[in-house]
């Protein structure tokens, strides 16, 4: 199969997302690292002409990358100048591709446009700097106007551009569209390079990027999980492996693709998102399941229910256990978990899993309660930690702030005082409710100092009882290596949220007994 090359535009493209952003250089720097392991290409890291763009490429330029670092310009001679400046290797220029857009945006005769690009190209290229060129609009142009399109393209082809990029900016083309005028392009340009750059409007980004591909694209552009403007660019944690480990295509070893899942998570973490748990191949859920049928037929036939093995992609199988399940989910998912739950219990702990069920007790969104509802089920909890009593005094006098006082008792064996009494102040009754609750068990456990809550969700599950309705809790809890959540579900909100609160400290403090962390 042929070569492929993959060009990130994540640190330039993907910034314009609405719901990303990029506040940490070091996490940005990891991130970069991360998809250099993968094979990418080249790293298009920013607009030369801007501080946040020039500090990351000066930055990737002293990493010592596979890939080749890339600056961004248009067809302007202060971008040019700035690339210049910077000492890249490459520069990616994108300029204007259809008469209206050099009519209106640039206010120029389409003759002017041509001669921008002509010296714009020649510029970088007789500099040393190796030019992509960007087509912008290019395949709208190539709807009505088609020759000039390939008139611009002709232009920085013979001004010295190496690469010939094909953008669908707005994302709108079907990829029968995509792979007509892709054959089209690479038949004019034999000696260049010719690269895609495609949006998601339409849901098909990663589609026409292989449609671009299959008709003789080399260089493809997008963004690692899918960032970008609007509904986004082409997908590049979707589109490597579709090319690489089912198409066939080389330029990047499956070897390297071992590592995809967790450099997901590092260029998540460096955005300020979280990987979709849906996501195709690096989800947490990508290859889940918690239907019984599947589940059944995976523990006879491992695999069955996978397009690939996850490992190949640096991810994981796992069963999860809610309504749809059957017990061999409930089974499979308790082995997942180092638990085997003994024959003559499974009937018995299926019943109970289905009241909880009912109530709306989906473990799914919950790992660690699933664990601690099979230890309490089959072990039961020890009972040199017992809770008695917690009371929360909340008050607002007109004209102060609400004030909220939670006490906890406690009966802690083996003490030398074994029921502890402690109070706190916090902002709310859960906040109130932690601190007294860190208070009570910081002496015997002292590592619960480090334990934090990072998510809080609570959702009504009987809309139509209004305020009386039972409701679901979910509390993300971390240290300083590790992150687990716990669900709980009450017709009282206050202890809804105690049952998470302390379901989610014992399940860590279990552990640390065991020495399971």
């Amino acid at each position: 199969m042929r070569q492929v090359q993959f060009h990130d535009c994540t640190w330039r493209d993907g910034l314009q997302g609405g719901s990303v952003e990029a506040t940490n250089i070091r996490d940005v720097k990891k991130a970069i690292q991360a998809v250099d392991s993968l094979g990418v290409h080249i790293h298009e890291l920013g607009f030369a002409i801007h501080g946040g763009g020039a500090e990351r490429i000066r930055m990737a330029l002293g990493m010592g990358l596979r890939g080749k670092v890339a600056a961004f310009g248009r067809t302007r001679p202060e971008d040019i100048e700035a690339i210049i400046k910077l000492g890249v290797p490459v520069g990616v220029l994108v300029g204007k591709s259809r008469v209206r857009d050099a009519e209106r945006a640039l206010r120029m005769r389409p003759e002017q446009n041509l001669r921008l690009i002509e010296k714009s190209v020649r510029t970088l290229a007789q500099n040393g700097v190796e030019v992509i060129y960007d087509a912008e609009h290019a395949f709208d142009g190539f709807q009505n106007e088609a020759s000039y399109v390939m008139e611009t393209l002709q232009t920085a082809r013979d001004a010295g551009a190496s690469c010939l990029v094909l953008c669908d900016t707005t994302g709108g083309m079907m990829p029968e569209q995509i792979a007509v005028w892709t054959r089209e392009v690479v038949e004019n340009f034999p000696y260049a390079e010719v690269g895609f750059h495609g949006h998601n409007d339409c849901g098909l980004g990663v589609a026409n990027a292989q449609a671009a591909f299959q008709n003789g694209a080399t260089v493809l552009q997008g963004t690692f999980l899918g960032t970008g403007e609007r509904c986004s660019n082409t997908d590049l944690s979707i589109l490597m492996p579709n090319l690489v480990l089912k198409l066939g295509a080389s330029g990047v070893s499956a070897e390297s693709l071992k590592n995809l899942t967790q450099a997901m998570e590092t260029v998540a973490s460096a955005l300020n998102i979280s990987v979709p748990e849906n996501h195709p191949w690096v989800g947490r859920n990508a290859f889940f399941t918690s239907a019984g049928m599947h589940a059944s037929g995976d523990e006879r036939d491992p695999g069955s229910y996978h397009h690939v093995r996850p490992e190949i992609i640096g991810n994981h199988s796992y069963t999860g256990v809610s309504d749809q399940s059957g017990k061999a989910n409930v089974v499979k998912r308790a082995r997942e978990l180092g638990i085997e739950i003994p024959e003559n219990r499974v009937e018995d702990i299926m019943r109970k899993f289905g009241d909880l069920a009912t109530r709306g007790m989906n473990f799914n969104l919950a790992t660690a309660s699933f664990e601690m509802f099979l230890r309490r089920e089959l072990y039961g909890i020890p009972q040199h930690l017992k809770f008695l009593r917690w009371r929360l005094h909340i008050e607002r006098v007109k004209g102060s702030e609400v004030e909220t006082e939670a006490s906890l008792l406690f009966l802690i064996r083996d003490d030398e005082s074994p029921q502890k009494l402690h109070n706190a102040d916090g902002d709310g009754p859960v906040n109130a409710l932690e601190k007294a609750l860190k208070r009570t068990l910081k002496k015997r456990y002292p590592f619960v100092e480090s334990i934090r809550i990072t998510d809080f969700r609570v959702r009504m599950l009987e809309r139509q009882k209004g305020s009386a309705s039972t409701v679901r809790v979910i509390c993300e809890f971390s240290n300083d290596d590790e992150l687990w959540e716990v669900i709980a579900v009450h017709e009282n909100i206050i202890e809804a949220c105690w049952l998470a609160l302390w379901d989610g400290y014992l399940y860590k403090i279990l552990k640390v007994e065991e020495g399971r962390s």
